[in-house]
């Protein structure tokens, strides 16, 4: 166990402080939306951030960063983290960075990108990547200069009706008959039960001198995306969701997360009007947000509120049809959309990295655990740790490295896209490895930190 190390900068020992940044992290029109699985970049609706926080107690400095794309992983995932870590003067290992998973967006994960390049398909321009590096170690930088006292941390849950809905539709053998994707124009998909989703949306707010809002930290688990595949630069709902929130609360610093949510879309009350959806399920989040932070059960910061470890922890991996993988990425007649997809597991050794050194941290905030996962986990991890909780407040976000989707080992019987070739690179046992590291991060006693 490493501890941390004492942080250099103006904080003062024992005052929690906190700074917060928003830099713009856009794609750019004309280049590829998730990696070429979707219609290329042809038109710019709205910015797409990379929102952070710095928190420092003169003891730790850690920093919490949500963006705005579909994925990061392995080598880009650690290039991204790096430079919020210089930017904010921290060792990389005490920075939890995650993706909100919009699809309209970026996804750059290096085993795709290395393969891609491999036979001549540019799935990234790597000039605009450093741009986009430099820019959010800038900001990072420049918000040091901004450090204010938090005085207050908070708390609230509210039940979310007409989102989230469990996109896995069983048959009466219990196999997966059909996908409910985030988009459905079946109506007869849209009438099936909602299904298995943790209903709850979650925030923390962190208040200054005076009650005065500094933050809020919300986490949700759905899939995100509700006006995709048209070709629009956009952050989607969530985007749309704190873009109202800062005009109600226009001197705080506003983050999203995206829960576990690797089954969970909301498909189930989506038109097939993107904008509409768009604008509808912004205006639900953006209704629960401000309802939390209105409501949040505030108690005043003591010595020790903060604290943060991290677990590096061995995944079960494997890697099914590579043949067929590269067969299809060299061969140029097939649609760039199935050549991408292959790129990603036809070269085992990269991808394995990500799972031989997989990365779950928890943030303690005045008792209050926040956990981030790699991966996209199942509903029902988020779940299973909430139950074990025993009554303290509890909030998950996924996708911090885009590894592949993290099912359950009932849900390899079932069948269905998420335990499939393409997408999931592990076995049934992952479960056990999973549960078992969420009861450690949980019941994690202050101060055992492997720092990283």
């Amino acid at each position: 166990m490493k501890p941390f190390r004492k942080t250099k900068g103006n904080c003062v020992l024992g005052k929690l402080q906190l700074a917060g940044f928003k830099v713009d992290v856009s794609q750019r029109v004309g280049h590829h939306l998730c990696a070429g699985l979707l219609p290329d970049a042809a038109r710019f609706r709205d910015p797409q951030y990379a929102r952070g926080v710095i928190l420092d107690d003169g003891r730790r400095r850690v920093a919490l960063c949500a963006v705005d794309y579909c994925g990061l992983g392995g080598a880009c995932h650690d290039e991204f983290r790096r430079a919020l870590a210089r930017g904010a003067r921290i060792d990389p290992r005490h920075v939890a960075l995650h993706t909100v998973h919009q699809h309209d967006a970026p996804l750059l994960i290096d085993a795709m990108l290395l393969n891609a390049e491999r036979w001549g398909l540019a799935l990234a321009d790597r000039n605009w990547w450093k741009k986009v590096l430099a820019r959010v170690e800038k900001g990072a930088r420049v918000s040091l200069r901004r450090f204010r006292e938090v005085e207050q941390i908070g708390d609230a849950s509210c039940r979310v009706t007409g989102m989230a809905s469990n996109r896995r539709i069983l048959d009466r053998r219990g196999k997966v008959a059909a996908m409910r994707w985030s988009v459905v124009e079946d109506a007869r998909l849209r009438r099936r039960p909602r299904g298995l989703v943790d209903p709850f949306l979650r925030t923390v707010t962190l208040g200054g001198q005076g009650g005065r809002l500094l933050a809020s930290l919300t986490f949700y688990a759905t899939h995100p995306q509700s006006a995709h595949q048209r070709g629009a630069i956009s952050a989607d709902s969530p985007g749309e969701a704190l873009r109202r929130v800062g005009r109600i609360f226009p001197k705080g610093h506003h983050l999203y997360f995206t829960g576990c949510a690797g089954n969970i879309t909301l498909g189930k009350y989506s038109s097939t009007d993107p904008e509409n959806n768009l604008r509808c399920f912004g205006a639900r989040l953006t209704a629960a947000i401000v309802r939390n932070i209105r409501q949040a059960r505030r108690r005043a910061v003591s010595d020790g509120s903060l604290d943060f470890w991290t677990e590096t922890v061995k995944l079960p991996f494997r890697v099914r049809d590579v043949r067929q993988a590269r067969a299809i990425m060299a061969d140029s007649t097939k649609p760039l959309v199935d050549r991408a997809m292959a790129c990603w597991r036809a070269r085992p050794a990269v991808l394995r990295r990500g799972y031989r050194r997989a990365r779950f941290s928890c943030l303690t905030l005045g008792g209050r655990s926040l956990v981030f996962l790699p991966g996209e986990p199942f509903v029902e991890y988020q779940l299973y740790g909430n139950s074990i909780a025993r009554g303290c407040f509890v909030a998950f976000a996924s996708l911090g490295d885009c590894i592949g989707y993290l099912p359950t080992a009932k849900a390899f019987r079932e069948g269905g896209y998420e335990p499939s070739a393409r997408v999931c690179f592990t076995t049934p046992h992952v479960e056990k490895v999973l549960k078992k590291t969420i009861r450690r991060l949980i019941g994690s006693p202050n101060g055992e930190s492997e720092g990283g």
